[in-house]
Protein backbone atom coordinates (compact mmCIF):
# COMPACT_ATOMS: atom_id res chain seq x y z
CA UNK A 1 0.00 0.00 0.00
CA UNK A 2 0.82 3.26 -0.54
CA UNK A 3 2.77 5.41 2.32
CA UNK A 4 0.31 6.94 4.89
CA UNK A 5 -2.38 4.55 4.42
CA UNK A 6 -3.81 2.07 6.71
CA UNK A 7 -5.98 -0.87 7.16
CA UNK A 8 -8.84 -2.16 8.93
CA UNK A 9 -11.00 -5.36 9.04
CA UNK A 10 -14.47 -5.54 10.68
CA UNK A 11 -16.09 -8.78 10.73
CA UNK A 12 -20.20 -9.32 11.23
CA UNK A 13 -22.61 -12.05 11.57
CA UNK A 14 -24.58 -12.74 8.41
CA UNK A 15 -27.85 -11.19 8.10
CA UNK A 16 -27.20 -9.38 10.92
CA UNK A 17 -26.40 -5.35 11.22
CA UNK A 18 -23.91 -5.51 14.11
CA UNK A 19 -20.18 -5.74 14.01
CA UNK A 20 -18.22 -7.71 15.93
CA UNK A 21 -15.20 -5.59 15.80
CA UNK A 22 -12.54 -4.03 14.03
CA UNK A 23 -9.14 -5.45 13.94
CA UNK A 24 -6.13 -3.71 12.77
CA UNK A 25 -3.95 -5.05 10.04
CA UNK A 26 -0.32 -4.71 10.12
CA UNK A 27 2.31 -3.52 7.46
CA UNK A 28 2.23 -6.73 5.09
CA UNK A 29 -1.50 -6.42 5.17
CA UNK A 30 -1.66 -9.37 7.68
CA UNK A 31 -4.39 -9.90 10.34
CA UNK A 32 -5.93 -12.40 12.99
CA UNK A 33 -8.70 -12.96 14.18
CA UNK A 34 -9.40 -15.53 17.10
CA UNK A 35 -12.43 -16.95 19.03
CA UNK A 36 -15.01 -16.98 16.41
CA UNK A 37 -17.82 -19.17 16.52
CA UNK A 38 -19.19 -21.39 13.68
CA UNK A 39 -21.30 -19.71 11.16
CA UNK A 40 -21.29 -17.41 8.24
CA UNK A 41 -20.18 -14.06 8.49
CA UNK A 42 -18.93 -10.80 6.37
CA UNK A 43 -15.79 -9.96 6.56
CA UNK A 44 -15.23 -6.11 5.09
CA UNK A 45 -11.82 -4.57 4.67
CA UNK A 46 -11.40 -0.57 4.36
CA UNK A 47 -8.47 1.17 3.64
CA UNK A 48 -7.67 4.90 4.40
CA UNK A 49 -5.53 7.10 1.77
CA UNK A 50 -4.36 10.56 2.89
CA UNK A 51 -6.65 13.05 0.94
CA UNK A 52 -8.23 10.21 -0.64
CA UNK A 53 -12.04 8.29 -0.35
CA UNK A 54 -11.82 5.53 1.56
CA UNK A 55 -11.52 2.31 -0.42
CA UNK A 56 -13.36 -1.02 0.40
CA UNK A 57 -14.19 -4.73 -0.41
CA UNK A 58 -16.14 -7.70 1.46
CA UNK A 59 -15.99 -10.91 1.63
CA UNK A 60 -18.40 -13.46 2.63
CA UNK A 61 -16.96 -16.77 5.13
CA UNK A 62 -18.03 -19.56 6.25
CA UNK A 63 -16.44 -20.43 8.90
CA UNK A 64 -16.43 -24.21 10.78
CA UNK A 65 -15.21 -25.12 14.28
CA UNK A 66 -11.97 -26.31 14.97
CA UNK A 67 -11.14 -24.99 11.64
CA UNK A 68 -8.34 -22.28 10.26
CA UNK A 69 -9.14 -20.26 7.63
CA UNK A 70 -7.05 -18.13 5.75
CA UNK A 71 -8.33 -15.45 3.99
CA UNK A 72 -7.14 -13.21 0.92
CA UNK A 73 -8.97 -10.62 0.14
CA UNK A 74 -7.84 -8.14 -3.00
CA UNK A 75 -8.60 -4.68 -3.25
CA UNK A 76 -8.73 -2.91 -6.51
CA UNK A 77 -6.87 0.41 -6.34
CA UNK A 78 -7.44 2.88 -9.04
CA UNK A 79 -4.78 5.00 -10.59
CA UNK A 80 -6.88 8.27 -10.32
CA UNK A 81 -9.20 7.89 -7.32
CA UNK A 82 -11.51 10.65 -5.97
CA UNK A 83 -9.63 13.15 -3.93
CA UNK A 84 -13.04 13.94 -2.07
CA UNK A 85 -12.83 12.57 1.44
Amino acid sequence: MPAGAQASVSLKRSGTEAQLRTYGVDSRGHFLIEGVAAGSYELNVNTYFPGRRVTGAKQLLNITEGNVSDVVVVLELKGNPDPNP
